[in-house]
């Protein structure tokens, strides 16, 4: 890889400390597959010291920790990988690593919602001060589909649509997206307008007078709901309200 071949990196791959440290013009680079360890003879692995080996691992200066996603462990295919989960598995190694990239390979998008895979992402990258690189990919189980409610033939065009919602949601203030298989996307009123919305419903807090105990009052916190304006949907920040009833 150089940049001769390929054209100079962007700006903000340049600047990526994760993308930086994998993938480096004219340099061969190393990372591992999680779990650090062999299991010839359990499809599960033990996990001891794996906190010990990762931060060896960082130490040492290869480039990368790779998860795989395996939600269930199917005897067809022999393993079930790290086991953990990866998006939380990664948040975890990222309080215990300093340098070396942490990435999955890659994430099954066809069995997650892909508003809450760029959310995730975002966190463990700010967590991890840049270090995630993020692997998606269609999955090649079909066994797990059913105990989704996906269906597996349509993996491909289902895995393009949220790979696009995911560059909306993560590349666009208050994006607008309309899709087949994940829904709709809109913004909410602009911030200056103070009505914004989170999740289609609007927290009202009412602190009632209770008995009085003593001569001193009390009081407790109410909370109550509202459904939110047409079109409004997922914005921050979100506007509270106190009223005395």
């Amino acid at each position: 890889m150089n940049d001769s071949a390929f054209g100079p990196l962007p700006t903000e791959l340049q600047a990526h400390p994760g993308y930086r440290r994998v993938f480096k013009p004219g340099h061969l680079t190393f990372g591992f597959i999680m779990p650090l360890e062999g299991y010839p003879s359990s499809p599960f692995p033990t996990l001891e010291n794996h906190v010990g080996l990762a931060k060896q691992a960082d130490a040492a200066g290869f480039s990368a920790l790779w998860m795989r996603d395996v939600p269930f462990y199917d005897p067809n295919f022999g393993d079930s990988g790290q086991m953990l989960d990866p998006m939380v598995y990664l948040g975890f190694l990222a309080a215990h690593t300093r340098q070396i990239t942490l990435g999955t390979a890659g994430i099954v998008l066809t069995l997650r919602d892909p508003l809450i895979v760029a959310k995730q992402a975002v966190s463990i990258d700010q967590l991890a001060q840049g270090r995630l690189l993020l692997g998606l990919s269609t999955g090649d189980r079909a066994a797990e589909y059913p105990a989704f409610g996906m269906d597996y033939d349509n993996r491909a065009e289902r895995f393009r649509e949220a790979f696009e919602l995911i560059k909306i949601a993560t590349e666009q203030s208050f994006p607008r997206a309309s899709t087949t298989y994940y829904g709709v996307v809109a913004p909410c009123c602009p911030i200056s307008s103070a009505c914004c919305w989170s999740a289609a419903i609007r927290a009202f807090w009412s602190p009632p007078p209770s008995r009085s105990n003593g001569g001193t009052k009390r009081r407790k916190l109410k909370r109550r709901t509202s459904p939110a304006p047409a079109g409004c949907s997922g914005a921050y920040p979100r506007t509270g309200r106190y009223d005395h009833v």
